[in-house]
């Protein structure tokens, strides 16, 4: 593939859509465990609930951060980037 010294490739790029979805936290169960769920049942997790939460692409955390209100919608505040 030719390089694009306009520019344009870098836009392409630029313009892709990425899909970013917050973890809160994981938990390991037995099958057993999941085929007794019905509804209202309260799952307990280690995790505190004032941990930060997870920002990732696909299934790789990228940064952490805490919940905020932005105009009546979920938002998060990011305190640390993960460089690997």
């Amino acid at each position: 593939m030719a390089i694009d010294q306009s520019g344009n490739d870098s836009n392409r790029l630029h313009s892709l859509p990425i899909r970013v979805s917050i973890r809160v936290c994981r938990k390991s169960l037995k099958l057993k465990e999941l085929l007794t769920w019905t509804s209202g049942t309260i799952l307990k997790f280690d995790q505190s609930v004032s941990s930060p939460l997870s920002l990732c692409i696909g299934n790789r955390e990228m940064a952490e951060g805490t919940a905020v209100d932005v105009d009546s919608s979920i938002g998060l505040k990011l305190s640390r980037l993960k460089s690997e």
